[in-house]
């Protein structure tokens, strides 16, 4: 007789939402158990220099494109001659809020899709589960975790880097999930579970 999918004692899954936590508990397979679960962010929220930049300098940018153009206007109007410097500056700031604005873009995108993730380690593998923009998972079994190492990015989250590499990216690693100690024990006791039942027997 099977099991149903469920999670320890304490729900983990009681971390996420509802909707992903619907989500993650159809992934389960029978009888897994979640040891940790967490909503990730991105590097937006996690004191990313880029993104501060695009939250700094695209109203900034606005309003100096405000500016510049008004200037044009009234350059035109009252014939002023300095209506070709007031025209380069506004297609300048113009070029920076298209490029500022595709960052704003990205940045909502990536939090959107955050938003709507789980990162998820159970006693059998670990798990990154996406519903939006469409449904994705990404399984990662114990026997494939070579190293569990977590770089700390923030005080809010951090990388959990599970196989080796120069540095952490999605092919490695979890990235930006929350609590990356806790995330970190319960990868550790994943890949050390793999190892014990893998290791030689010895005679008693």
């Amino acid at each position: 007789m099977t099991t149903a999918p469920s999670a320890t004692a304490t729900d983990p899954l009681a971390n996420l939402p509802a909707a992903t936590a619907d989500a993650v508990r159809a992934e389960l397979r029978a009888g897994e158990r979640v040891a940790y679960a967490g909503v990730p962010m991105t590097m937006y929220d996690a004191g990313d220099l880029r993104a501060r930049m695009v939250c700094f300098l695209m109203p900034l940018g606005l309003v100096l494109m405000i500016g510049c153009t008004i200037g044009l206007i009234a350059s035109l109007i009252f014939d002023w001659e300095t209506h070709s410097q007031f025209l380069g500056m506004s297609g300048g700031f113009l070029f920076v809020e298209v490029m500022m604005a595709n960052d704003w873009f990205t940045m909502r995108n990536a939090r959107r899709k955050a938003a709507r993730s789980a990162c998820v380690v159970t006693d059998q593998r670990a798990i990154l589960l996406a519903t939006w923009p469409s449904r994705s998972v990404l399984s990662i079994e114990a026997r494939d975790i070579t190293e569990v190492f977590c770089w700390i990015v923030s005080p809010k989250c951090g990388h959990l880097r599970f196989q080796g590499g120069v540095q952490s990216t999605e092919a490695n690693s979890l990235m930006y999930v929350p609590n990356p100690r806790a995330c970190e024990a319960a990868m550790a006791a994943l890949r050390d579970s793999s190892r014990s039942a893998d290791g030689p027997q010895t005679a008693a």
